[in-house]
């Protein structure tokens, strides 16, 4: 999925909710007026999956043990140098997964401001700190929904592209369950463009009727667009090109493909479209993006790295020890001195009690990305992914608030089934290999 596409994704999220996911405002206590409950709808024959769909609880832990460990070891060398050997000391823990500590000294390149939360732009005093650290905040907001994106695809969709001649993809596809779409090598082939960088030929898109992907922003293919492989499509690129001629696939998985279709037709193999099953898969796409970055979702991902203030005469320190008294033990973390803020004009924010672990965990997101530490910042962003559909079982956010919309969303059968439908399609190892190759 390209960048345009996912700007476009996110900024129709509300008109996509009401078709691919059910929205709840409201629905759980103590939550942001922004802050909506996306909760997938439960599919057709789901409903007698074991618990965490054959996952297991051990197997789940297993993930945020070897994901989570590793990756505070990479945040901590992004401060302090070392990332390789942390990340290998890591490796080498116990289940709890305690991680290295992250060195108090700034990197050079880590502006430590991120650490330092402020008011809005609105309320500050200081603009010029809070424009700093907003910076942050809301590059970090932008990056996890993308990048959430990105683990979307690769570990729950089963994106994937493989180039190859026109003559192969003819000789070896074949209609796919419900006719409306092509499989090819146990994957849906959902688009295609020219290989290599090339264009299409001027156009040769609204020519053939070749119809960009969902949310393209053009309607025919064009310039190096995937245009949709429709039941069509394999007999308007042999009226396009020779068939030696090289061209990229984008493929997903079977089952995925399966269960977008099983949602929209209900077995009806008269009804739907492939263009209608695609814009279905990207409306999920577009829930997780946003729920990884729920504030009850960034607030794990804080508790994570052990966001805490050391500063007692704050309520944030006190909350904190009541906190990590009872829960810590679940979210092992190497302990990261931050500075949340206290005074009027930061309660002139109604919602600030709130999201302000939130705040400080996108900042250093942000700053990350300005630093230069991309691999991290995907990392980052697939903890929170990781925390949206494998939500802890044993562990409650810090933040009071937010403990209780999560116990709140505990208690609903859709969150559950929700979650289930997320973890049968999870591809676990790809999802930790991907992690570990980041932190290498």
């Amino acid at each position: 999925m390209s960048a345009a596409q996912a700007r476009r994704l996110l900024q129709e999220e509300d008109r996509l909710g009401t078709s691919d996911v059910r929205t709840m405002s409201g629905a759980v206590g103590g939550g942001a007026e922004h802050d909506r409950v996306h909760i997938v709808s439960t599919p057709p024959g789901s409903e007698g999956l074991p618990e965490q769909s054959g996952l297991g609880e051990a197997s789940v832990q297993r993930v945020l043990g070897r994901a989570r460990g590793t990756g505070a070891s990479g945040l901590g060398a992004a401060e302090g140098g070392g990332g390789a050997s942390a990340a290998a000391r890591a490796r080498r823990n116990d289940r709890q997964g305690v991680a290295p500590g992250i060195r108090e000294a700034e990197a050079e390149n880590l502006d430590p401001r991120w650490r330092l939360e402020t008011p809005s732009r609105v309320h500050a005093s200081d603009k010029e700190a809070a424009d700093a650290f907003k910076g942050f905040e809301d590059k970090g907001d932008e990056l996890v929904q993308v990048q959430a994106m990105d683990w979307f695809g690769q570990v729950v969709a089963g994106e994937h592209t493989v180039v190859c001649n026109l003559a192969t993809v003819l000789r070896e596809a074949c209609p796919a369950q419900g006719k409306r779409s092509w499989s090819f090598r146990g994957s849906i082939i959902a688009s295609v463009r020219p290989a290599s960088g090339a264009p299409w030929p001027a156009g040769a898109g609204q020519a053939q009727d070749l119809r960009v992907e969902p949310k393209s922003g053009n309607t025919y293919a064009d310039g190096t667009e995937f245009a949709q492989f429709d039941l069509e499509a394999p007999s308007k690129l042999e009226n396009i090109f020779p068939r030696d001629t090289e061209i990229e696939l984008k493929l997903y998985s079977e089952t995925f493909w399966e269960a977008m279709q099983d949602w929209l037709y209900e077995g009806n193999e008269e009804l739907g479209s492939h263009n209608q099953t695609f814009s279905r898969a990207y409306g999920h796409f577009a829930g997780a993006a946003s729920g990884s970055n729920r504030t009850e979702v960034m607030n794990y991902f804080a508790d994570l790295l052990g966001f805490h203030d050391i500063d007692q005469e704050k309520s944030a320190h006190a909350c904190y020890a009541i906190w990590a008294e009872n829960h810590a033990q679940y979210l092992p973390s190497q302990g990261l001195e931050v500075s949340f803020g206290f005074g009027s004009e930061f309660k002139a924010d109604k919602l600030w009690q709130q999201k302000k672990e939130a705040n400080v965990a996108e900042a250093l997101i942000g700053a990350l990305q300005l630093a230069g530490y991309e691999k991290l910042v995907k990392v980052a962003a697939g903890w929170c992914f990781l925390s949206y559909i494998a939500t802890p079982s044993a562990a409650i956010p810090s933040n009071w608030t937010m403990s209780d919309k999560v116990l709140g969303l505990k208690e609903m059968d859709d969150w559950r089934e929700s979650q289930r439908w997320f973890l049968k399609h999870f591809n676990v190892e790809l999802f930790i290999q991907e992690m570990e190759k980041l932190l290498q």
